[in-house]
């Protein structure tokens, strides 16, 4: 009596095809995850910083706001007045004079010390 030998079943291209399609959509799922979880981490990313620079603009546009008003506090004319006479020791003036330049530039005078000349 003779032993058959079975071969072993072999597997059809069928199975190979259906594995490698399965494979594959499955990669192309993952690559398109990972790309929409990238782009979306990105944004946040952006986000994170819009509102970062929005608070930094907010601190200096209250510091300018605060350093205008101190310069408006040192160019105050009582306040130039008061160093004047106290650390530069000056006398305040008598009479006051006050000329307009730009009237004086316009019309074509030209001022000499206290005096207008034409």
């Amino acid at each position: 009596m003779q032993q058959s030998k079975t071969a072993p079943p072999r597997e059809e291209p069928k199975d190979w095809i259906t594995w490698s399609l399965a494979l594959g959509s499955f990669a192309a799922v993952f690559m398109l995850t990972m790309v929409f979880l990238c782009q979306y981490a990105i944004l946040v990313q952006n986000h994170y910083r819009v509102v970062a620079l929005r608070d930094r603009q907010k601190v200096l546009e209250r510091e300018k706001d605060l350093m205008q008003l101190e310069l408006q506090s040192l160019s105050s004319l009582e306040r130039v007045e008061s160093v004047v006479t106290t650390r530069l020791k000056m006398v305040p003036a008598v009479n006051r004079q006050v000329l307009d330049l730009r009237k004086i530039q316009a019309s074509g005078q030209v001022a000499v010390g206290s005096t207008v000349k034409n």
